[in-house]
C-alpha cells in the first residue's frame, strides 16, 4: 500500500501512535494518544492487477475471494487519504516481454509443473508482463492524475525503484501498506522500509493473500508489542482517526 498491493504528513511521531491505531497491544493495554499531522505519511498501496481479479488465478480454478476481500477496504481507506491530502503511492510488479528482468526462482512452476510462472499466457494476456491486459490496475484502485506508480521486478520496491528517493526528497517517513500479497509483497516492503528507517502501518483487513489462513499468520508475524515489524491495524481505526485530523492542518499539507 504493495501496496502489495498490496501496499502508500511532517508526522513527528511513529504512524503506529496514531490515535487507536495500534500493534495489538495486550489485554486493558492501549498506547499514548498522539495527534498526527499530515506531512510526512504516505499510503502506499501495493496495487492488485486484474490477474488477481479475473485473471490467471481464475484461469487455474484457484478461489480468487482472499484476494479480493481488501478491494473495497482499499478503496475506502485511499479515499480518505486523498480526502485529507495524504499522498497516495502506488508499486505494481512488472517484468519486461523478453523476461530478461526475471529471477530463476519466479521462473519455476514447482514440483507438478502446474505452477504460473512469471510470463505465462493467460485469458487476460502474459501474467506480470509490462502491458498485458492482466498487468493493468483495477478500476477500483485505478491511480489518480499525480499519484505515481513505481514498477518493481521483486516483491520489494526499495531495492529497484526510485521510492526510496522520492519519499526522501517530499519528507515522507511512515508509510501506510495495503494490497496484495500480505506474505509476499507485504511483507518484504514492511522490512525494506524498516530496514531504512521509515515507520510502517499494516491494515490487516487492507492486505490478503491467496488463502485466509496464509494472510492471517503472515499478519501474526508482524504483531510485535516492540513495534519491530511497526504497526499492524484494522481499517476502521485509521479512518477515525483520518477523521479527527483538523481541516486547517489537512488543507497545508
Amino acid at each position: 500500500m504493495v501496496g502489495v498491493g498490496d501496499a502508500e504528513i511532517d508526522i513527528r511521531i511513529p504512524i503506529q501512535k496514531l490515535p487507536d491505531v495500534t500493534e495489538q497491544p495486550g489485554p486493558g493495554e492501549q498506547r499514548d494518544d498522539a495527534e498526527p499531522n499530515l506531512r510526512t505519511s504516505a499510503a502506499l498501496p501495493k496495487l492488485i492487477g486484474r490477474a488477481a481479479q479475473d485473471g490467471e488465478r481464475g484461469a487455474n480454478r484457484v478461489d480468487l475471494s482472499a484476494l479480493q476481500r481488501p478491494i473495497p477496504v482499499i478503496a475506502r481507506v485511499l479515499g480518505a487519504c486523498r480526502a485529507v491530502g495524504m499522498p497516495v503511492i502506488h508499486t505494481r510488479e512488472t517484468f519486461k516481454p523478453d523476461l530478461s528482468d526475471v529471477q530463476p526462482h519466479r521462473l519455476w512452476r514447482g514440483i507438478d509443473g502446474k505452477g504460473v510462472a512469471v510470463g505465462d499466457e493467460g485469458p487476460k494476456g502474459r501474467y506480470l508482463i509490462e502491458g498485458a491486459e492482466c498487468w493493468q490496475i483495477i478500476p477500483e484502485l485505478a491511480p489518480q492524475d499525480g499519484e505515481p506508480v513505481f514498477d518493481k521486478p521483486s516483491y520489494g520496491a526499495f531495492g529497484f525503484t526510485g521510492i526510496e528517493k522520492y519519499l526522501r526528497e517530499r519528507g515522507i517517513t511512515n508509510l501506510i501498506l495495503t494490497g496484495l500479497t500480505t506474505d509476499c509483497c507485504i511483507h518484504t516492503n514492511v522490512r525494506e522500509a524498516l530496514d531504512r528507517g521509515f515507520d510502517c502501518l499494516t491494515l490487516a483487513d487492507g492486505t490478503g493473500a491467496c488463502f485466509e489462513a496464509v494472510h492471517e499468520a503472515a499478519i501474526q508475524l508482524l504483531i510485535k508489542k516492540s513495534g519491530v515489524f511497526g504497526a499492524v491495524a484494522e481499517s476502521p481505526a485509521l479512518l477515525e482517526a483520518l477523521q479527527r485530523l483538523p481541516v486547517a492542518e489537512a488543507a497545508s499539507s
